[in-house]
C-alpha cells in the first residue's frame, strides 16, 4: 500500500532483523492484554527512495500489522528495543533512517487499540507511540541498531561514532 501517497510501497525489501518481545495494549476489556511482537523497519529500495519510510510492529501470534509510523525515510535498521524497567514488558524502541534521523519510541504507556479505517483490524491508536527524532546525523545514513545499555535506567545521551553512520546510546 502507499498510505502516505509518495508514490512508493510503504514496506520495502526488509534489510533489518526483526526485535520482538512483549507489551501490553488496551483492548477495551478491563485489563491490559499482552501481545508478543516483532518489530522492525520498512526496508530501502535503492532504486525507489519513496519506499519503506515506516516503523512497523506486528503481533507474532495473528501476523496482522498492530502498529505502523511514518518516518522521515526509509528505514533499513534493526530497531533496538529495550525493557528500561526489567518487568518483561518493551517500554523503549530506538531506530534510525537513511536521512541520518534517530528516533525513540517510548511504549511505556498502555496504548489503546482502535478499529483500523482500511482493515477493521485492531491497531494502536495515532495518538500513542508516536518517534520522536532524538538525533539528526545531518545526512549520514544509520543501516545498524543502535546499541544500547540496559545495565542501567537512565538514557543520558547519544554520541556520534567516529568512521560509521551508528550512533551509540550512552546510559549512566
Amino acid at each position: 500500500t502507499d498510505s502516505d501517497a509518495n508514490g512508493g510501497d510503504d514496506l520495502g525489501p526488509s534489510w533489518s532483523l526483526p526485535v520482538t518481545g512483549r507489551i501490553q495494549v488496551d483492548d477495551g476489556g478491563t485489563d491490559p492484554v499482552d501481545r508478543f511482537v516483532a518489530i522492525f523497519g520498512g526496508g530501502l529500495d535503492p532504486a525507489n527512495d519513496a519506499v519503506g519510510n515506516f516503523i512497523y510492529m506486528v503481533d507474532v501470534e495473528t501476523g496482522k500489522v498492530l502498529y505502523k509510523r511514518e518516518t522521515a525515510a526509509a528505514v533499513p535498521s534493526q530497531p533496538a528495543a529495550v525493557d528500561s524497567d526489567r518487568n518483561g514488558y518493551l517500554d523503549l524502541v530506538y531506530v534510525g533512517d537513511v536521512d541520518g534521523h534517530l528516533y525513540k519510541i517510548n511504549m511505556s504507556e498502555i496504548p489503546t487499540l482502535v478499529a483500523d479505517t482500511v482493515t477493521n483490524d485492531l491497531v494502536v491508536s495515532e495518538d500513542d507511540w508516536n518517534p520522536l527524532e532524538i538525533f539528526d546525523a545531518e545526512g549520514r545514513s544509520i543501516f545498524f541498531s543502535p546499541t544500547d545499555s540496559t545495565r542501567c535506567s537512565a538514557i543520558i545521551g547519544i554520541e556520534p561514532i567516529c568512521c560509521s553512520s551508528m550512533p551509540r546510546i550512552i546510559a549512566c
